[in-house]
Formats: structure tokens, C-alpha cells, sequence
């Protein structure tokens, strides 16, 4: 139980009895310093302060050093209710004030230049729930990628300004009219149309063929320049023995003999 002391300031009284005032100064002798004073000339003092943070007094958590938090929601300072604040770690607070866990899924990168960056090893692939040419961030689940669908999709074929003898692509001088060809394992699996008369070939939509892969097969683009009767050859891209690292790239690319050719290869 705490005690509370009370002083009161005598106004001295000539005729007040002489025991009376070491009565009241006796008592004055035992008060402490911090006690509160009542008097003419001052009011209370409170000895409690504000309520201490809580479910009552706190809607979002209360930190370690008793006061509410803003909001609640910060990954570092997490809570509702009036409960303590905690730290999500890893993890991100949502806006009810509720640590979530980091996904534990793989992950895909696809950058506009250069291969994918998919985050499964060894004989497996990352697949995004939103399926081909789709990024996901921890939410992918890496399977075998052997064995299994994928889409090749022609991008662009970018032809040489001459032939590899140094001649021009047509009689006349003109570009080359180029078109591409998918073989998997020496078999065609897909012929795009041709393009007239320009160098930097890129279709729209791309030609796309889904086919088969397996680790070990071997995968190959070609470009020719579309004639009449002989289709001349522009060049060609192939991966002669495929592996699981080559299709988590998702990027068949290449400087063939007399183009640039790109292709993407997506999981399904």
C-alpha cells in the first residue's frame, strides 16, 4: 500500500498551545521530499502519470519503452491491440499488424537483354504460377526439367548487310526475305513465315512450337533468306547436347555465320 504524506504549512498562532505545534512539526519531520504539497499557494501533484500502454489504452503494440507505436506496421516495430511490437526478421508486417513469413519458393528473372536468372539447381526449373514468360519472386516451384513441355519462341533473326561471299542477299541488291526453321534432334518442329526484304527480322506476333526436351537432346535454329527456288542459308544457333542449366537461361541466342539470331525457350 503506498502512503501518501500530506503537509500543511501552519500559520502560527500566538495563542496556539505549545505541544499542539511540536505535534505538527513532528509530523512535517516525517514527510519525504517528493511528497506532494497541498496548500493555499499550490495544487495536487499526481503520483501515477499517464496509463501504462495496453490493449485499453494502445490500438496498435506497444513498445519496450511503454508508449504506442504510429502504426504497427513496420517490419521492424510489428503489432495491434496493444500487444508488443515485434520484428518480422525476414519477414514483412501486412496492415493488420501481422508478421508474414518470406515465401519459400523459386524465383525468376527475366531482364529485356541477356538470359533468365531462375534460382533452382541441378536437374530442375523454376516454374511461376502465371506459367510461361512470367517473373515470380519466391512463389515458383522448382520441378525436373527433363522430360517435360516447353515453348520456343522466335524473337528476331538480324541479317549481315551482305552474304558470306560478300554479295548482296538478291539480285537486285535488295535485303534478304528471312525466315527460320526449329529442328530438335534433326527434326524440324516448327517453320516461321518469311519477312520481305529487311534485315532485322522480328515477328508479331513470334513464332512460338511447343515441343518435348530432354537433357541431352540437342536444340537448333536456322535462317535462311527465302528465294524461289535455293533458300539462301543466313546462319544458325544450336545447343548440341541440352542441360538443365542451359534451359533455366530460357535464352537461345547466337552470332551465326551471317546473323544474330534469338529465340526464348519457356517451361509449361
Amino acid at each position: 500500500m503506498n502512503e501518501i504524506c500530506v503537509a500543511i504549512r501552519p500559520s502560527y498562532r500566538p495563542n496556539m498551545p505549545a505541544l499542539a505545534l511540536l505535534g505538527v512539526l513532528a509530523a512535517l519531520a516525517g514527510c519525504t521530499s517528493d511528497a506532494p504539497v497541498v496548500g493555499t499557494d499550490a495544487g495536487v501533484v499526481s503520483d501515477g502519470g499517464s496509463p501504462s500502454c495496453g490493449p485499453s489504452t494502445c490500438a496498435t503494440c506497444c513498445r519496450p519503452n511503454g508508449t504506442c507505436a504510429p502504426t504497427g506496421q513496420l517490419d521492424t516495430e510489428c503489432g495491434a491491440a496493444g500487444l508488443a511490437c515485434t520484428s518480422c526478421g525476414a519477414g514483412t508486417c501486412s496492415a493488420a499488424g501481422a508478421c508474414v513469413a518470406p515465401p519459400t519458393g523459386c524465383s525468376v528473372s527475366l531482364p529485356s537483354v541477356g538470359p533468365a536468372s531462375d534460382t533452382c539447381t541441378g536437374a530442375e526449373i523454376c516454374i511461376c504460377p502465371n506459367g510461361p514468360d512470367s517473373e515470380c519472386s519466391g512463389t515458383g516451384t522448382c520441378v525436373v526439367a527433363s522430360g517435360r513441355m516447353y515453348l520456343v519462341e522466335l524473337d528476331y533473326v538480324y541479317a549481315d548487310t551482305t552474304n558470306p561471299q560478300g554479295d548482296a542477299w538478291d539480285i537486285a541488291g535488295g535485303a534478304p526475305d528471312p525466315f527460320a526453321v526449329l529442328r530438335v534432334n534433326d527434326v524440324v518442329s516448327g517453320t516461321s513465315t518469311a519477312i520481305d526484304d529487311t534485315f532485322d527480322a522480328q515477328w508479331f506476333p513470334a513464332p512460338a512450337w511447343t515441343v518435348t526436351l530432354t537433357a541431352g537432346s540437342s536444340v537448333r535454329v536456322d535462317a535462311y533468306d527465302e528465294d524461289t527456288t535455293v533458300h539462301d542459308w543466313l546462319g544458325g544457333c544450336e545447343i548440341a547436347s541440352l542441360t538443365a542449366a542451359n534451359l533455366r537461361q530460357r535464352e537461345f541466342a547466337c552470332a551465326a555465320t551471317s546473323a544474330d539470331i534469338r529465340a526464348y525457350i519457356q517451361p509449361l
